[in-house]
């Protein structure tokens, strides 16, 4: 169980790299052996899936799986069958927040006197949706009321009462139900119980940015995988790559959100005890993307 992570500017291989090796071991066998997984972003599954079908010589396979986060969460709770948890329609979800705004009326501050406005119960799933994505813990908010109050007082009334509305909307999930956006957490927990996961192969591309639960999603995956590579958008000269725990991300850089996600996701994986290994430089952009375009590879070098 290992992580190789693979850096690089736009147009040095990345993708192609990847792809390359998955189309490696489909053509040694496409049908017989360990699982491979390429997991990309929702809106890159179907090109990622062209693109491994490509070439000529590989007319089709079994063996690997193209998927997205939300893919993946639902491929494994649905192995679950009537054991796994009733997962809220977002329909459902904003019926459940109307419902304890209402019954929450004499003690809410803030929404308390807007309960009846057009589109609150809406605007509040999303908020809490991605509270849930960061795994936000309900004592945070709380907390962050609490130091509201002596920085700004009208922020506090808002922040106290979702902090209630969000930890009561957390107890009605205990009984067996899952929020839509909390799908990723509880398909977490059922990771060690897939044996076809063991001994997977998984490639990880196209992400500059990952939540919290995704990111632990992750780890958690790599731990039980066989190897791991991902690939990210950076310079693969970056002191950055050789000391994530040592060196700050520069908030000016051109790569500052995505060296983000590499320290915090190193981060992870060393809590995890996942092994990380060397990490892989991709400097040669000259016969990828830009091979027949200089004058856009030249761009790139100097944005």
């Amino acid at each position: 169980m290992s992580v190789h992570f693979v850096f690089g500017r736009s147009g040095s291989g990345k993708t192609w790299r990847s792809l390359q090796a998955i189309r490696a071991e489909l053509k040694r066998s496409p049908f017989e052996g360990n699982r491979l997984i390429l997991l990309v972003p929702e809106q890159a599954s179907l090109q990622a899936e062209r693109g491994l079908l490509s070439q000529a010589d590989l007319a089709g396979f079994t063996r690997c799986e193209v998927l997205s986060f939300r893919r993946f969460g639902h491929r494994l709770l649905g192995e679950l069958g009537g054991a796994g948890p009733m997962v809220l329609t977002p329909v459902a979800r904003q019926m459940v927040i109307q419902h304890l705004l209402a019954g929450n009326a004499d003690r809410l501050r803030f929404f308390g006197g807007l309960r009846q406005r057009a589109g609150l119960a809406e605007q509040l799933a999303r908020t809490i949706g991605e509270l849930l994505e960061q795994e936000v813990d309900p004592g945070q908010l709380g907390r962050s009321a609490a130091a509201a109050a002596k920085a700004d007082a009208s922020l506090e009334p808002k922040l106290a009462d979702l902090a209630l509305l969000y930890g009561q909307y957390l107890d009605y999930l205990t009984g067996g139900r899952a929020d839509p956006t909390a799908l990723l957490t509880v398909a977490r927990a059922q990771l060690e119980r897939c044996g076809w996961l063991r001994g997977a192969q998984v490639w990880v591309d196209g992400f500059a940015g990952l939540t919290v639960q995704q990111r632990e999603f992750l780890a958690a995956l790599a731990g039980v995988a066989g190897d791991m590579e991902i690939a990210l958008l950076m310079d693969p000269g970056s002191e950055l790559i050789d000391r994530p725990g040592e060196v700050e991300v520069d908030a000016f850089s051109l790569f500052a959100r995505t060296e983000r996600t590499y320290k915090q996701l190193w981060s992870s994986l060393k809590a995890r005890g996942v092994k990380v290994s060397p990490p892989v430089r991709l400097t040669d952009q000259a016969k990828r993307r830009f091979g027949k375009a200089p004058v856009l590879g030249r761009l790139e070098r100097s944005l």
